[in-house]
């Protein structure tokens, strides 16, 4: 019996953590934002057992910071954290390219010309990371690969749910269009020398774009405990 009850009381901490983590990742949370633990414990429909244990489990991944006195907050990026995260981007996209190039097939090229696309009509209204996660998840899809695209979902995912997408600008989108359609164009070819040429300069530009924001709004680094 009491392994029974453990065995549940672990499933119902998994359940929370999954679902406060979802809130997180599509911003109905904002980055910087206080957690109001009542409130969220009543629309979870749990109580604050689980759901403290699933702030210190995302706390400890790095997607909440805690304040003493103050509480739980959604954490935001930093400029150190956007580097590094597009340096694996980089990696990982690119190893992609190289183990799938040879492996696309018209289907393929078809998810990718309409992801493209479905980017760049986002793109009119906001600045569409979703979409674009989307977008570069079929570009590593030929490389067959599911360890490897699991771990950049993860990458894309974690620069989508610390950062404040919906106060980006928007004139990188017709940058980022040309961009994707020359990596497109080098995948058409087989050309893997290019396609990765053309991979590395557009994310190197995204990258850019992020941190010069990040500047901008004085978020460069992330407050420390206490602050």
């Amino acid at each position: 019996m009491p392994h029974s009850f453990r065995v549940k009381r672990s499933s119902v901490g998994q359940v929370v953590y999954e679902q406060l983590k979802q809130l997180i990742l599509q911003h109905a949370v904002e980055p910087g934002e206080k957690i109001g633990l009542v409130s969220l414990a009543q629309k979870l429909e749990v109580s604050l057992t689980p759901l403290r244990e699933a702030l210190t489990r995302l706390k400890d991944e790095g997607f909440v910071v805690h304040h003493p006195n103050r509480g739980y907050f959604a954490a935001e990026i930093t400029a150190q954290e956007v580097k590094e995260l597009y340096e694996v981007r980089e990696a990982i996209e690119s190893h992609a390219l190289t183990l799938g190039i040879s492996q696309v097939n018209e289907q393929d090229l078809q998810a990718m010309v309409d992801a493209v696309e479905e980017h760049a009509r986002a793109m009119v209204e906001r600045d569409a990371f979703f979409e674009d996660k989307i977008l570069h998840l079929r570009l590593a899809a030929p490389a067959r690969n599911q360890l490897l695209l699991r771990m950049l979902e993860q990458v894309l995912d974690r620069a989508i749910m610390k950062l404040r997408v919906g106060a980006l600008p928007r004139e990188r989108g017709p940058a980022a269009y040309t961009e994707h359609l020359d990596i497109l164009e080098a995948i058409r070819k087989r050309n893997a020398e290019e396609a990765i040429r053309h991979l590395r300069k557009h994310l190197r530009n995204s990258r850019d774009y992020i941190l010069a924001f990040l500047k901008e709004h004085g978020k460069e680094h992330r407050p420390m405990e206490g602050d």
